[in-house]
C-alpha cells in the first residue's frame, strides 16, 4: 500500500541573549530503503545562512549563521513514497562484529543479569522478539520522566522514560548477548492511516537487530508496532548521538541559554503544510 507523504521537521532555537554566530549540522533527509523512497528533500533556514555546504553523499547540510541572533528556525521538508507494509531494511547483508556492549551492560551488573535471565546466550529472532515485547510490561513510557538525556541505568532503575531510553537499553542488552544492532531515528505515525492528515509531536527512536536465522529484525520496544507500519526512518547508526536530526554549537560570543522546540507534521496525499 505505497503512498506519497510529506514530512516536515521544524526545529526552533530561542536564545536568551544575542549570539554572534551558530554552526549547524542538519541531517533531515530521510534514508532510502525498501519501505520508503525520497522523491524530493530540502532544508530551509531562517535567517538565511552566511555559508552553506552539503556533505559529499548529500546526507548532511552544514550551515553557518551570523548574528546577532535571538531566534533560529530550521525546517526540513521531504516528499516520500512510503509503503508501511514493506520490510524496512533494504538488504540482509551481515553487519560484521556486534561491537562492545556499553559499560552498564557488561557482566556483573544488574542490567546484564536481567538481560542474561531473559535472553539466551545466542538469541534467535523469536527470542529477541519476546524480549522486546516484554519491555512494555517492565517499563512505562512517560514523556514527563525525561528528555532523552537520562542515563540508561537511571531509566532501568526508575522503570519509566521516553523512546530513546527504551531503544538504548534494548540495544545494549542485545549487544551484551552478542547481537549486532542498529539504532533507528525517525517519525512515528500516531493517527489512523485512513485519515488524510495526521501529526506527530516528536521524532521517535527504535532499533534493528541481526540474527543469522532471520537477518535484520526491525522492532520498536516502546510501542510494539512493527516497523515500518507506523514508522518513517530518518537515519540509522550504532550510536544514538549520531542520529541527531539537528545539532549545533555557538561559534563565538558569550554563552547563551536556549529553548528548543521541535514539531513534526506528516501529510498524506496532499501538499506540504
Amino acid at each position: 500500500m505505497r503512498q506519497d507523504v510529506w514530512v516536515t521537521h521544524e526545529t526552533v532555537y530561542d536564545f536568551d541573549r544575542p549570539v554572534e554566530a551558530v554552526e549547524l549540522r542538519a541531517r533531515l533527509r530521510p534514508i532510502d530503503d525498501a519501505a520508503q523512497t525520497v522523491l524530493e528533500s530540502d532544508v530551509l533556514c531562517h535567517p538565511r545562512p552566511a555559508e552553506r555546504t552539503r556533505s559529499r553523499d548529500g546526507e548532511v547540510e552544514h550551515l553557518l549563521l551570523r548574528g546577532p541572533l535571538r531566534r533560529l528556525e530550521v525546517r526540513g521538508q521531504s516528499r516520500l513514497s512510503w509503503d508501511p507494509e514493506a520490510r524496512a531494511e533494504a538488504a540482509d547483508e551481515p553487519p560484521g562484529e556486534p561491537g562492545a556492549a556499553p559499560a552498564w551492560a557488561r557482566p556483573g551488573g544488574p542490567i546484564w543479569r536481567w538481560a542474561a535471565a531473559t535472553l539466551p546466550a545466542t538469541p534467535a529472532a523469536p527470542d529477541i522478539a519476546a524480549f522486546l515485547d516484554g519491555f512494555r510490561t517492565r517499563f512505562a513510557f512517560d514523556p514527563a520522566a525525561g528528555d532523552g538525556t537520562t542515563t540508561v541505568p537511571a531509566f532501568f532503575a526508575a522503570g519509566r522514560g521516553v523512546c530513546q531510553d527504551f531503544a538504548r537499553l534494548a540495544a545494549g542488552c542485545l549487544q551484551a548477548r552478542g547481537v549486532p544492532v542498529r539504532l533507528a531515528f525517525g517519525y512515528l505515525v500516531r493517527a489512523p492511516l485512513a485519515e488524510p492528515r495526521f501529526e506527530v509531536g516528536q521524532p521517535h527512536a527504535w532499533l534493528s537487530a541481526w540474527t543469522a536465522d532471520a537477518g535484520w529484525l526491525d522492532a520498536d520496544p516502546t510501542t510494539g508496532f512493527a516497523p515500518p507500519s507506523r514508522h518513517i526512518t530518518l537515519r540509522r547508526a550504532r550510536r544514538l548521538r549520531d542520529l541527531q536530526p539537528v545539532a549545533g554549537r555557538l561559534r563565538a560570543g558569550e554563552r547563551a541559554g536556549q529553548r528548543l522546540t521541535v514539531r513534526v507534521t506528516i501529510v498524506k496525499d496532499g501538499i506540504p503544510p
